[in-house]
C-alpha cells in the first residue's frame, strides 16, 4: 500500500467512526503499520470493523482482522509463484531442441557400436 492509500484508509477510518480525533502522531503510526497491507484488504477491514465495534479501533483490533487475510495473501501468491516456476520447469522442448537431443542419441549409439 503506499501512503496515499493509507491515509485513505485512515480518512475512511475517521469518517466510519468519528467520536475519535487523531492526531498527527497517530495518523503517522498508522500510515507505518498499514503500509505493508494491501489497500484492498484493508479497505475490507475497515468495513468488518463497521460492523463489530462501536468506536474507532486500535491498531490491536484493526491488526487481529486484517493479519490472517495477509498471511492467506501471501499463501496465495507464494503458492502462484511455485506453481509457475513448476511449469517454467515442465515446459516441453521446442520440435528442434527435441530434434538435437536425438541427433545427439543417435551419434552416441553410432560410435557406441562402431567400437564392436
Amino acid at each position: 500500500m503506499t501512503v496515499d492509500e493509507a491515509d485513505k484508509i485512515i480518512a475512511e477510518l475517521s469518517l466510519v467512526f468519528p467520536n475519535k480525533k487523531l492526531t498527527v502522531e497517530e495518523v503517522y503510526r498508522w500510515e507505518d503499520n498499514l503500509l505493508p497491507y494491501q489497500y484492498e484488504t484493508a479497505r475490507s477491514t475497515v468495513k468488518r470493523l463497521e460492523r463489530t465495534l462501536r468506536f474507532f479501533p486500535a491498531w490491536a483490533d484493526f491488526y487481529e482482522m486484517i493479519n490472517p487475510v495477509h498471511i492467506r495473501e501471501i499463501q496465495d501468491a507464494n503458492a502462484k509463484r511455485l506453481e509457475l516456476e513448476r511449469a517454467e520447469q515442465d515446459e516441453p522442448c521446442s520440435v528442434e531442441e527435441n530434434l538435437e537431443q536425438i541427433r545427439k542419441i543417435r551419434e552416441k549409439l553410432a560410435k557406441g557400436f562402431s567400437k564392436d
